[in-house]
């Protein structure tokens, strides 16, 4: 009989114990305000930014940022692209269902994914069309965005107040982003993500893209206006910086550039457009993809693995390499980015 109650004591101690334990845990300061980080919806709606700093103790600045238009993006297997009357064409892969875009309207910028498509309209509010596995096309309640990016499963946007709101994977952080305030511009990697803050510098929460690195000379860059790759910067003055480290192919030679205005890089390879439309290119060329020295008239250039894509200023369309989705290259009447 002693043993019965002995043991009931026990076990009603340990039970006590367990539920103090749960219910501390989740009052914690340190579980406060945590999400789930494999998939998911990240951003804003967090108490820190909600408040006039970050978590880093940085002071909310006033902005008030403008639509960057995005006429083309290529994404994995498929390239989308915005005509100029604000609809959007699309071609490559379909399966799943990410180039129905055809009865999109009134949108300034686009972003494709690994196998989703996303539209930024001009009121600020966003669409999205494709997988949706990791909740990367849940964007219907976005509203007042200025910019968006799509990595292979998840989705960013930038608001005009300059604070980032994001969707889908995010198992290495690339979609938590709480921390980022004054933002004037987001870049989406495959599976990670990186911004330029309002002081010219970048910041970047990708945990796998940091430990890869056996420096972060980057951080330590200023008056940054695009990134691209990894990590790749135009600077105001129109020069290039890099910072790889993996430079096997001279795709990081890019000291020696001015006079350049916009970027684009590639697995293997960095295309910089200059000033005067013509383009220069570096790196790996197996697909012929840095073949860019006869282009002229060019007021864009966008990113693709193994291929260099360039808007005229007629709205057609060139690209040399491998890699770009069938049609794009018969693409005209294309919308002039602003």
């Amino acid at each position: 009989m002693k043993n019965k109650i002995l043991k009931s004591i026990v076990v009603l101690i340990l039970s006590v114990a367990i539920l103090i334990n749960f219910v501390a845990c989740g009052d914690s300061e340190s579980n406060k305000g945590k999400k789930n980080v494999s998939a998911g919806t990240y951003g804003n709606d967090s108490a820190d930014i909600n408040s006039n700093t970050n978590n880093n103790g940085e002071t909310k600045k006033d902005l008030n940022l403008e639509i960057i238009e995005e006429t083309i993006s290529v994404g994995t297997d498929h390239a989308v692209g915005i005509k100029a009357d604000g609809t959007v064409i699309a071609t490559g892969s379909n399966e799943y269902g990410q180039c129905d875009v055809n009865e999109w309207s009134d949108i300034v910028a686009v972003a494709a994914g690994g196998e989703h498509t996303v539209g930024l309209k001009s009121d600020g509010t966003v669409v999205a069309i494709g997988n949706n596995r990791n909740g990367q096309c849940d964007v219907s309640s976005w509203t007042d965005i200025v910019s968006v990016k799509a990595g292979y499963g998840h989705t960013l946007g930038l608001k005009s107040d300059g604070t980032v709101v994001a969707v889908g994977l995010n198992n290495y952080q690339q979609a938590f982003t709480d921390k980022y305030i004054n933002v004037v511009q987001i870049y989406a990697q495959e599976w990670g993500t990186l911004v330029i803050k309002s002081n010219g510098m970048i910041q970047d929460v990708d945990l796998s893209f940091v430990e890869s690195r056996d420096d972060e000379g980057w951080e330590s860059w200023t008056d940054v206006s695009k990134i691209s790759g990894s990590v790749i910067a135009l600077k105001k003055d129109g020069t290039v910086v890099a910072d790889c480290h993996n430079n096997e192919y001279g795709q990081c030679n890019v000291e020696e550039w001015t006079d350049i205005v916009d970027i684009a890089t590639g697995t293997h390879h960095t295309v910089g457009l200059k000033s005067d439309g013509t383009v220069v290119a570096v790196g790996r060329n197996i697909y012929g993809q840095c073949n860019v020295e006869e282009w002229t008239d060019i007021i864009a250039v966008f990113d693709n693995e193994w291929a260099t894509i360039g808007l005229k200023s007629d709205g057609t369309v060139v690209y040399t390499g491998s890699g770009v989705p069938a049609g794009v290259e018969k693409w005209t009447d294309m919308k002039i980015p602003e």
